[in-house]
């Protein structure tokens, strides 16, 4: 979960001027709702299909 953090654009590395501590938060708010070692997440996608006329 901390490296897909560290991917995205809202929780980088560079944004934050404490990040090891931000990372130690975020492990200890994970472990306070473990689940034997896996997060569930519910989302929902929406995707859009489209092609050109003629191709």
């Amino acid at each position: 979960m901390v490296g897909y953090l560290r991917s995205t654009s809202f929780a980088r590395a560079d944004l934050f001027t404490d990040h090891p501590r931000f990372e130690d938060q975020a492990r200890s708010l994970l472990e306070q709702h473990d689940h034997d070692g896996v997060l569930y997440e519910k989302c929902v996608f929406t995707a859009l299909l489209a092609r050109r006329p003629g191709a």
